[in-house]
């Protein structure tokens, strides 16, 4: 954290630092958070040594047993509030942790994302415009930051330059903008109902028969089985084993209309 004269908090920075382990590596990541293990699985094996992806990117073969000798630093967040921004302080953040970890270090990974630390406390973050995303992929590629693929960048500790780059280091570098994919449609009223149909119908008792009828007439209505997840429902009703049966299931295979996929 950074803290001015008024005592304000104006930047926070949290790390990840994850030291060879001889076995059990990706339960210490998971123990931690989702976003540890899936840039452990994605970048490193479960004894810290690097996977075949991280090897291909860094090209050479004595780089990259270099970058597997220490530990794999997990840039988690680099927040600056905003009337402090245009200052670099984010960058200086940065290589201060650097220079407090020493040599501990020999892999830094991150995920470079366009989000404001109050849109962390979202359920929905704003979007951003593949302009913002690239000047600010731009903005921490001056630190060394090379990209892995649309998610990961990475910087191996011997090739961290002293000081951050200037701007006009990186002012054209060409970069992988993520695909943004259409948030899915909410489902209609019927294929909602289709869904509690069929977990219904799977868990026993006096209610089951009733809703494998209204399975029947819900596809008669034009629900569709694939949209609704439908099938999936009446299988996921087997978390309740003394009571399962199979009925959900016979009702939608039974009463598909033609054409449907299940």
């Amino acid at each position: 954290m950074i803290h001015t004269a008024t005592k304000e908090t104006v930047g926070v920075i949290s790390a990840d630092l994850l030291l060879k382990r001889r076995k059990g590596l990706y339960r210490v990541c998971d123990d931690r958070s989702a976003a540890l293990i899936n840039v452990a699985r994605s970048i490193i094996n479960d004894d810290g040594s690097l996977r075949a992806i991280m090897k291909q990117a860094i090209g050479d073969e004595n780089r990259a047993r270099a970058a597997a000798v220490g530990g794999l630093l997990h840039l988690d967040e680099v927040h600056i509030l905003q009337r402090y921004r245009g200052r670099d302080l984010g960058l200086e953040l940065i290589f201060a942790l650097l220079r407090y970890l020493g040599d501990r270090w020999s892999l830094m990974v991150t995920t470079v994302a366009p989000w404001d630390h109050q849109d962390q406390q979202r359920e929905r973050r704003k979007e951003r415009s593949d302009a913002e995303r690239t000047r600010l992929y731009r903005y921490f590629a001056r630190v060394g930051l090379i990209q892995l693929n649309t998610e990961y960048w990475y910087v191996e500790r011997d090739q961290l330059p002293l000081a951050p780059l200037p701007t006009d280091a990186v002012a054209s570098l060409d970069v992988l903008l993520p695909v943004n994919e259409p948030l899915p449609k909410e489902l209609s009223e019927v294929d909602k109902k289709l869904s509690s149909a069929a977990e219904r119908a799977s868990i026993n008792g006096n209610y089951g028969e009733v809703a494998a009828h209204e399975i029947k007439e819900l596809l008669k209505a034009g629900a569709n089985v694939e949209k609704a997840c439908a099938l999936h429902h009446a299988v996921a009703a087997s978390l309740y084993p003394e009571n399962w049966t199979t009925l959900g299931i016979e009702a939608l295979f039974k009463y598909a209309n033609t054409g449907t996929s299940i």
